[in-house]
């Protein structure tokens, strides 16, 4: 391996995964290929990335300097089949982060509107403020609900892929049926982890925003946690899938 990558999340492995074009004659997905090296003195963390949010990830850029590595699988599959079938699992993931990125902007905000107080009464009461909390509440369980039926559905999946291929039922009959219920969770899958993903990282940028909002001047303060839900938020819109490739 030979090159410069980008935006890696936790490049400070010792085992890295890493997806190379083999094909110097292949300018699309064909040409490339999965790799898997040692993080040895071949491989150059180059620099940290100084983020907006997500401080707590390390994101790096990395050099290898003719590093050597193995091939996973068949050549110039590394993205059309190996890293695509990574992404069911990545995609609940983003949509997991954002769920609870969007209840933690949530409960600062429905704390603070419960304790600031406003015209003599706490600033919950006041129509605005309580029409926002509410609001913030119903999207978040509504991505929260999608999440849940998405995880399910791809627990399915992989259940019956296990199976299909460690013990396969001796009955033509019962393995044509385990194989058709398998496509179809697959397909199943297939359509509701985009949507989860899409639906739950942009509802939480909006719940995250809306607490901001709630706290008013405060909110923009370093003093409450909001202004690190809207930080940490923004990247889930992007990563693994942009919004605009996901609508």
């Amino acid at each position: 391996l030979h090159g410069v990558k980008r935006f890696i999340t936790n490049g400070c492995g010792d085992v890295l995964l890493v997806l190379a074009r083999s094909e110097q004659d292949r300018s699309g997905g064909l040409g490339l290929s999965l790799f898997v090296c040692d993080r040895g003195p071949t491989v150059h963390i180059r620099r940290l990335e100084d983020k907006l949010g997500i401080h707590g990830s390390p994101t790096c850029e990395i050099f290898f300097n003719n590093t050597p590595c193995q091939l996973i699988g068949e050549r110039q599959r590394g993205l059309v089949t190996y890293v695509m079938s990574l992404m069911n699992g990545a995609r609940i993931g983003i949509a997991a982060q954002s769920v609870g990125i969007a209840e933690a902007a949530f409960r600062v905000a429905r704390d603070y509107a419960a304790s600031r107080k406003q015209f003599g009464v706490a600033i919950e009461k006041l129509p605005a403020v309580r029409d926002m909390l509410i609001d913030m509440k119903i999207a978040i369980e509504a991505g929260r609900a999608l999440l849940y039926e998405t995880s399910r559905i791809v627990d399915m999946e992989l259940g019956y892929a296990k199976r299909l291929e460690t013990n396969p039922p001796e009955d033509k009959a019962q393995a044509k049926q385990l194989k058709n219920d398998s496509r179809k969770y697959k397909r199943y899958a297939g359509m509701l982890t985009p949507m989860s993903k899409y639906y739950c990282s942009e509802m939480c940028n909006r719940v995250a925003y809306d607490s901001i909002q709630v706290l008013g001047g405060s909110g923009y303060m370093q003093d409450y946690a909001c202004e690190r839900h809207a930080r940490d938020a923004r990247i889930t819109t992007i990563y693994e899938g942009t919004s605009q490739l996901l609508n």
